[in-house]
C-alpha cells in the first residue's frame, strides 16, 4: 500500500506477502514494532512488525517505510497492518515514543501496549547515574523487578529501594513509576507475550536487515535484499521443522506428562517445559482449608508457598498465581506437580498452547497474486521421506538427486510449452483488479530523527570531546623538518642544517 504525502511522490509504504499473513494468522498473538534508520537513500524510516514462531525464532509479519514519525504516519501504517491482517494482536511491545503510543490507542484500542523494558532500564544510566554505577543497588533493583511474586511485594520493594538510595525526589523515577503497569513484569502476568519483554526481536531483525542493506540503496534495491532476508528466515524455519520430525527429543523424568509434551511441542519449547517438569518434583501440594479446589504448591526444602493453584471442577483447567501459562503459554511447575500427584497422566487440552506445537506449515508462496497459490503441503511428506531414505549412502543420494532433477526438468518443459500456447505473461494479466494506474515519483528526502546528529553529538562524552577539540588550536608544522609543535626558529635540527651549510 502506498500513501502519497507530496503530490506525485511516494511518502509512506506498507507491504506483507501471503507468507507473512499466514505467519501472523498462526503467531500474531503478540508482536513488537520498532523503527530504524539509514536503510535507503531517501532517509525513509524502516518500520518492522515482528513476532515469535513455534521455534522461538524471530519472524517478520510486515514492514513499511515512513517519511515522518508523527501520529498521522503511525496511525496510517497501523491501519494498513490491521486491514491486511484482519485481526488485532493481543499484545504489542514498543519503545516510549509518544506519537506511537497515541496512534496505538486509536487503532488498537483492545491491544495491551507494553513499553520495552530494556529501553527503560537503559535510561537509568543517564537519569540516576550515581546509583546506576552502584552494582549492589542495581542487583537489588533487578532482583525485585524480575522476581516479585505479587504487586504488593513489588511496590513495597520499590519504595524501600528508592528511599535507601536517596532517590525519593527523582522526577524521572516518579514518572516511570506512574506507568509501571506498562513495563514492570509483575503487572504483565495476565497478558501473553510469548516470552518477550523488549523490542529486541525487532531491533535484532533491524540489524540483520541492515547487514544486507546500504544507506544509498533505492527502494527497489532495498526490497530485493529484504526479500532475501525473508527467504533466509523461512529456510531456517523449514530446516528446524524437518529436524524436529526425525530427531526425537529426550525425556529426563519419569513423568507421563513430559512424554506427552515431548511429542507435541517443538524442541525449543519442550526444553522450557522440561525445566518446569523437573522443578515440579521439588514441591508437594497442600489443600487450603475452607477454600474448595484451592491448593498451595509448597517447596520440600524451604516449606515456603511458591504458587497457589485454582482448579476447575469439570474441565481440569488449572490456574496458578504465578501466571506462567497465561504469559508464556507453558504450564508451570506448580500445576505439573498438582496433576502428577493426583495421578493425571496427560495434560488437559486447555493447558496446551497450540502456537507452540511442532506443526508442519503449508506457507503460501511470496507471489503477490494470492489466487495463484496452490496447496502444495501434501508434497512435503513425500520429499521428507525421500530425503530420509537417501541419507543412508552416497549411491542413494546420487540416485535421488537424479530423480528430482529429471522431474524438475520435465515440469519446467511442460510449463514452458503451456505458457507459449497462452498470451505473453505481463503485468496486464492483473488488469481485472487494477482500477486506476497511479504514477508515483521517487520520495522526497525525509528529515527524520535518525538521519543525522544535526550538528551536535548525542552523548555527553562526545559533546565533551567536541568542545575540547574546538578549544585546542590547530598546530602548524615546522617548515624545516615537517614536525608539529615548533617552527623553524626553535627547530631542534636548526644547528644541524647550519653545520651542513
Amino acid at each position: 500500500m502506498v500513501k502519497p504525502f507530496i503530490v506525485g511522490h511516494l511518502s509512506n509504504l506498507f507491504w506483507a506477502d501471503p507468507g507473512c499473513r499466514h505467519d501472523y494468522d498462526l503467531f500474531g498473538d503478540s508482536i513488537t514494532f520498532d523503527t530504524t534508520y539509514k536503510t535507503n537513500k531517501y532517509n525513509l524510516v524502516l518500520a518492522l512488525f515482528c513476532g515469535v514462531n513455534h521455534h522461538k525464532n524471530t519472524i517478520i509479519f510486515a514492514a513499511g517505510f515512513l517519511s515522518r514519525e508523527n501520529v498521522e504516519s503511525f496511525e496510517w501504517i497501523f491501519n494498513e497492518f490491521l486491514t491486511c491482517m484482519i485481526k488485532h494482536p493481543k499484545t504489542i511491545i514498543t519503545d516510549q515514543d509518544l506519537a506511537m503510543k497515541n496512534a496505538l490507542l486509536h487503532v488498537f484500542p483492545n491491544t495491551f501496549h507494553r513499553f520495552c523494558l530494556w529501553h527503560i532500564t537503559h535510561k537509568m544510566g543517564d537519569k540516576i547515574g550515581h546509583t546506576y554505577q552502584n552494582h549492589s543497588a542495581m542487583a537489588a533493583f533487578h532482583d525485585f523487578l524480575n522476581n516479585s511474586i505479587s504487586i504488593t511485594s513489588f511496590e513495597e520493594s520499590w519504595s524501600a529501594w528508592v528511599l535507601s538510595n536517596g532517590l525519593a525526589d527523582n522526577m524521572w523515577l516518579r514518572d516511570i513509576y506512574r506507568i509501571r503497569f506498562q513495563w514492570c513484569p509483575i503487572y504483565m502476568i495476565d497478558h501473553f507475550f510469548a516470552g518477550m519483554k523488549t523490542t529486541q526481536r525487532s531491533e535484532g531483525m533491524n540489524s540483520i536487515v541492515k547487514m544486507k542493506i546500504r544507506s544509498h540503496y533505492t527502494l527497489l534495491e532495498f526490497l530485493s535484499k529484504y526479500e532475501y532476508v525473508l527467504i533466509s528466515l523461512r529456510e531456517k524455519e523449514n530446516s528446524k521443522d524437518h529436524q524436529g520430525q526425525y530427531a526425537p527429543q529426550k525425556t529426563l523424568t519419569p513423568l507421563a506428562i513430559e512424554r506427552q509434551m515431548c511429542e507435541l511441542y517443538t524442541h525449543e519449547v519442550f526444553i522450557d517445559f522440561q525445566e518446569q517438569a523437573i522443578r515440579s518434583m521439588h514441591y508437594f501440594i497442600r489443600p487450603r482449608h475452607m477454600e474448595n479446589q484451592v491448593f498451595d504448591a509448597v517447596s520440600i526444602s524451604t516449606f515456603e508457598v511458591s504458587g497457589t493453584i485454582h482448579m476447575g471442577d469439570a474441565t481440569l483447567f488449572a490456574k496458578c498465581t504465578c501466571r506462567l501459562f497465561e504469559s508464556i503459554g507453558i504450564p508451570c511447575r506448580h500445576i505439573i506437580c498438582y496433576l502428577t500427584l493426583n495421578s493425571i497422566s496427560t495434560l488437559p487440552e486447555k493447558l496446551i498452547c497450540n502456537r507452540w506445537r511442532a506443526i508442519q506449515k503449508n506457507r503460501p508462496t511470496t507471489s503477490t497474486n494470492t489466487a495463484d497459490y496452490k496447496d502444495t503441503g501434501n508434497l512435503r511428506p513425500l520429499l521428507n521421506q525421500l530425503i530420509s531414505l537417501a541419507g543412508d549412502s552416497e549411491d542413494k543420494l546420487i540416485y535421488a538427486r537424479k530423480i528430482l532433477e529429471d522431474d524438475i526438468k520435465s515440469l519446467t518443459d511442460n510449463q514452458t510449452g503451456s505458457e507459449n500456447a497462452k498470451q505473453p505473461r505481463s503485468i496486464t494479466r492483473f488488469n481485472d483488479s487494477i482500477q486506476k494506474v497511479i504514477d508515483v515519483g521517487n520520495p522526497e528526502v525525509a528529515r527524520t530523527k535518525g538521519c543525522g546528529n544535526r550538528g551536535r553529538p548525542s552523548k555527553k562524552s562526545e559533546r565533551f570531546i567536541s568542545k575540547r577539540m574546538l578549544n585546542v588550536p590547530k598546530q602548524r608544522s615546522c617548515s624545516k623538518c615537517g614536525i608539529r609543535g615548533h617552527d623553524k626558529r626553535s627547530c631542534p635540527t636548526k644547528d644541524q642544517f647550519s653545520q651542513q651549510e
